[in-house]
């Protein structure tokens, strides 16, 4: 029955982390049924995300102190409510405050169940369980997308809030089925001093795991949303050899739980997150080689999502080993917090940037670049020649080098960092030897 417990907190997991891109492809048709402007119908998507991030916290607060599961269970009805009335419909108010419902369970379920994950597996597999988590998440990203491509094809938008609906409710029974056999969680360290958190502010390492957390959801979020629109809108990518682009990305996390797990015991910290960065700095070296063929890019989404498993498996390994049982779902709302925050800003960055290089950098006679690429299509020219000799490769240039700053900075700033610490316990042997 632990197996069932696990894959129904993983099942509940998935679906939250992929509604928050399943819309985003959707949009314009919510936009079309409610008659609404695009400044309106973005408030679908914000009106979800705010309350995600901002209730995370308080939420993991409020988990630490009435018990993880049972908050967990009360994430999953709010999240439900909101979803099934969301398909239910009405006014376009009515859907918003349907998605401020679904935000608020979700501030529940993405830090409680990482918490119910370490709970299970022990801390002696606290990077399985974190691996696992991991790749949950950044598949569910990955799906989203598609999954929504799939649904606008065949169904329409309400379709997502059913959708999402039952396999909550699945999730939900799951848990209870499983819970009624046994007792999942144990409270056998409830008594446990909780002394930890006055002191992990002065602990230089918090600062280094809490920025190298951060720049990891933007640089994975920048990746996730950069690389379908570019390969399905600019080199005329079908859905099926977009996914096999990306696929490989979340795959590689599955694979660096087994790496972290090994090297985390033989490397120092530092050393192992730069490692992480520096593979995500090499595979951006192969997204803009000119006119690739696809399993250089599905190569290169393999090296970044390695990399990028291994900076966010690491970091959150040793974070939330500095938390006791009281506080442990206060660090992982903390720890998600800012790993929305920096995914968020991080697409928004990159989309901003994508476009912007568009427009001065293609040779498009003065069109817009969108209404470019669209007559191209219409004309059936091949798409790809052109749009590559029309200057798309300064674009790709321009656009990951820039992201290239962000794994170039962390690794300097892991290695100084790792270079301080030496010096700082070099210094402390020498004044024990003198004394």
């Amino acid at each position: 029955m632990k197996k069932l417990f696990l894959a129904s907190v993983l099942l509940s997991l998935f679906i939250v982390m992929q509604d928050g891109t399943l819309l985003y492809v959707l949009l314009p048709q919510i936009q079309q049924h409610y008659a609404t402007s695009l400044s309106e119908s973005i408030w679908v998507m914000n009106l979800y995300i705010l309350p995600f991030a901002l209730l995370m916290v308080p939420m993991g607060r409020v988990a630490d102190r009435y018990g993880h599961i049972r908050i967990f269970l009360f994430g999953l009805a709010i999240y439900l409510a909101g979803s099934f009335l969301g398909y239910l419909g009405g006014s376009f108010a009515f859907l918003v405050g349907c998605r401020f419902i679904q935000g608020v369970g979700s501030s529940i379920l993405v830090p409680v169940s990482l918490v119910i994950l370490l709970r299970q597996y022990g801390e002696g597999r606290y990077t399985h369980a974190i691996g696992s988590w991991s790749a949950t998440c950044a598949l569910a990203a990955a799906c989203g997308p598609v999954s929504a491509g799939v649904i606008g094809h065949f169904a329409s938008w309400p379709f997502t809030f059913l959708l999402n609906g039952v396999a909550v409710s699945l999730s939900l029974l799951g848990m209870i089925a499983s819970m009624a056999k046994s007792r999942p969680e144990s409270r056998e360290d409830e008594a446990a001093p909780v002394h930890r958190i006055p002191r992990l502010w002065q602990e230089s390492e918090t600062y280094m795991l809490l920025i190298g957390n951060f720049f990891a959801g933007f640089v994975m979020n920048s990746l996730l949303y950069l690389l379908p629109f570019m390969l399905g809108n600019f080199l005329d990518y079908d859905s099926v050899r977009v996914s096999l682009t990306v696929t490989p990305l979340c795959l590689a996390v599955i694979v660096s739980v087994a790496i972290v797990g090994r090297l985390e015991k033989r490397m120092p910290l530092e050393w192992l997150i730069s490692t992480g960065f520096f593979c995500l700095l090499a595979s951006f070296c192969l997204y803009i080689i000119r006119e690739a063929p696809l399993s250089v890019y599905m190569g290169a989404s393999f090296l970044a999502g390695l990399g990028l498993g291994i900076v966010i498996i690491s970091i959150t390994s040793a974070w939330m080993k500095k938390f006791t049982y009281h506080w442990l779902g206060f660090g992982s709302a903390l720890l998600n917090m800012l790993r929305l925050g920096g995914a968020v800003i991080g697409s928004s960055i990159s989309a901003s940037l994508f476009s912007l290089m568009v427009e001065t950098s293609l040779q498009t006679g003065g069109a817009a670049g969108n209404i470019w690429i669209t007559r191209l299509k219409e004309s059936g020219a091949p798409v790809a020649p052109i749009v590559w000799e029309s200057g798309f490769g300064h674009v790709v240039f321009g656009v990951f080098a820039v992201l290239s700053l962000v794994p170039a900075a962390m690794i300097v700033w892991y290695a100084a960092g790792y270079s301080w610490k030496r010096r700082k316990q070099k210094l402390a042997g020498k004044d024990w030897m003198r004394q």
